[in-house]
């Protein structure tokens, strides 16, 4: 009798530890597809919050480039900023505006006609609001895919 009983918990002893094993193995690999799933939500994520929090940025570093003379108006798809400049007895205007998706820069002389589509993409960005607070103050709010924004004020010289 004493034979039987040793057989029966050989096996058990054999079984155990591979059922152990698989479960080991099916609660690595959840823990994998989990930390996938979470990476891919935030490398996305920081993808968005990069448009714009750049464009805001290169905004900023535009306009302070300048003169200090920036007006809002509206060209493109919205707001823009128009930046002037003076070189060589002519005055050039630099417009900062969004249009089909992207930011964009348009560089030329002043009362020369040019079309939206004409600027230099920048980055892509869905919307720009511009307001004037002020007379040393702009407001900007910059929106991509209607989920992310950045805004700030920037101030003119």
């Amino acid at each position: 009798m004493t034979e039987k009983i040793k057989s029966r918990s050989h096996g058990i002893n054999m079984i155990f530890p591979l059922i152990l094993l698989c479960v080991f193995v099916l609660c690595a690999v959840t823990l994998i597809l989990f930390a996938a799933g979470v990476y891919r939500l935030s490398a996305s994520q920081e993808s968005e919050n990069y448009s714009t929090r750049t464009s805001l940025s290169y905004l900023t570093e535009k306009i302070r480039q300048g003169n200090g003379e920036a007006v809002v108006d509206s060209f493109g798809d919205g707001d823009a900023i128009v930046l002037f400049e003076e070189d060589g007895g002519q005055v050039f205007q630099t417009w900062l505006y969004v249009h089909d998706g992207t930011l964009r820069e348009l560089f030329i002389a002043e009362g020369t006609g040019a079309g939206p589509e004409s600027g230099t993409e920048v980055m892509e960005l869905d919307a720009m609001d511009v307001e004037a607070r002020g007379d040393n103050l702009l407001y900007v709010r910059c929106e991509k895919a209607g989920l992310r924004t950045a805004e700030g004020f920037i101030s003119l010289r």
